[in-house]
């Protein structure tokens, strides 16, 4: 049976990073070091997201298919929501995890901590939403 080997990712399995790791981390000088991952909405990802970050849905990971050298090359995954009751980061983290990326980290704070904090957020322009 395909995939039947592959142990189930929980909520317990997943990595938490803080607001100050986040920070320290985006603040290197690698490009390699972070990639923030963002599967809200494009239309939330828009109106502002954090700075570096790319909009990534939960359908763009496939599960048949592995990991990607575009996502292996960086150390770090950092994936965020809204903030803490946001289900879409908590699934965009376990749904990496389970394809095989080994450094996944959720931060639970997301959008509202970093706004709490008095940090910039970027904004782009809107893609359409189909």
């Amino acid at each position: 049976m395909l995939g039947g080997c592959q142990r189930a990712i929980s909520d317990k399995d997943i990595q938490p990073i803080s607001l100050a790791e986040v920070r320290a981390l985006t603040q290197s000088d690698r490009p390699d070091v972070v990639l923030l991952i963002d599967p809200r909405s494009p239309a939330a990802f828009a109106r502002g997201h954090l700075p570096g970050a790319r909009n990534l849905s939960l359908e763009a990971i496939d599960d048949r298919f592995g990991t990607t050298p575009e996502l292996e090359r960086y150390a770090n995954l950092v994936v965020y929501g809204d903030d803490p009751g946001t289900g879409v980061g908590r699934a965009m983290a376990k749904r990496l995890m389970s394809v095989g990326y080994k450094s996944v980290r959720l931060f639970f704070g997301g959008v509202s901590e970093w706004r709490r904090a008095g940090l910039e957020l970027e904004t782009s322009e809107p893609v359409a939403e189909n």
